[in-house]
């Protein structure tokens, strides 16, 4: 598959795009190299796991089709975190 190819009626970046400004982009150049490749932090096990992308805002390697689900697991580990704090009583909601 290469980037922006159609994937079941969209491309990859179109669909990649997720909350708050979060976007897929180019490695930017190092003075070195014209194009940069990083490890895929969503599929880093598989072999073939080099991207030239990484989240405009968290500046996390990733491909653009594994944009969505590591965001996703990110956002679910975050509110389980919020969850786990209420529940157990750590958070005050006095301001004393």
């Amino acid at each position: 598959m290469k980037i922006g190819q159609d994937v079941d009626g969209g491309s990859d970046l179109v669909k990649a795009q997720t909350n708050e400004g979060h976007w897929p982009e180019l490695l930017p150049p190092t003075a070195a190299r014209t194009k940069l490749y990083k490890l895929c932090k969503e599929c880093a096990r598989q072999k073939k796991n080099n991207t030239a992308y990484h989240c405009s805002v968290c500046l996390v390697p990733l491909h653009p089709h594994c944009f969505k689900s590591y965001h996703d697991k990110q956002q679910e580990a975050h509110f389980n975190n919020v969850t786990d704090t209420f529940e157990d009583g750590t958070f005050d909601f006095d301001d004393d």
